[in-house]
């Protein structure tokens, strides 16, 4: 009797198992695969989109500083320039130590959005960098958060966290600024 308790017992558990664990394994998912200094796919991504999105910030905040009609623009745009010229030397030096090649400009949309706002002038320019500005910050709180759930490398996921605190201050003051000038329309 307790061999054939034993034997459906074994069979029990081999059924669960045939059942149940390739819904685990796929729950689980696959662990990120990393090079020989230990960096993700994820972590290359993040660490070239992030360049990218601080090169575009510190650009359009030059632009700002020259063609901002209101104080409010032209004193982002030097605090843009600043933390995100901050954030980048950082992120370089994450980048050369990790062996990871960085572009060398922003990216295809993010050009585009500098070669807009360089035609306008006035209010037309403040509110159009604000909006430009505030989904250029939303995409980098979304690379980031991306970066601090599914990436691979300790040091870049703590650069993610660092930027979210800098990143999400800036999407704080543009809505400031948002609010402002729609108070003002």
């Amino acid at each position: 009797m307790k061999s054939i308790i034993r034997t459906a017992s074994v069979l029990l558990t081999a059924v669960v198992m045939v059942l149940v664990g390739p819904v685990a394994i796929a729950q689980a998912g696959t662990p990120a695969r990393v090079d020989d200094n230990g960096v993700s796919e994820q972590d290359r991504k993040f660490l070239r989109q992030a360049h990218q999105s601080n090169l575009a910030e510190i650009q359009t905040g030059k632009l700002a500083q020259e063609k901002g009609e209101s104080d409010e623009v032209r004193e982002l745009g030097r605090l843009f320039v600043k933390d995100h010229s901050k954030l980048d030397d950082e992120l370089v030096e994450a980048a050369d130590d990790l062996g990871v090649d960085l572009p060398s400009q922003p990216n295809r949309e993010q050009k585009a959005i500098a070669e807009k706002l360089e035609d306008l002038a006035g209010a037309e320019f403040d509110d159009a960098w604000v909006d430009a500005q505030i989904e250029m910050h939303e995409e980098a709180v979304a690379l980031g958060e991306k970066e601090i759930k599914h990436g691979g490398n300790d040091d870049v996921i703590r650069l993610a966290e660092e930027s979210a605190r800098v990143i999400k201050h800036h999407l704080a003051r543009l809505r400031d600024v948002e609010d402002d000038h729609d108070e003002k329309d």
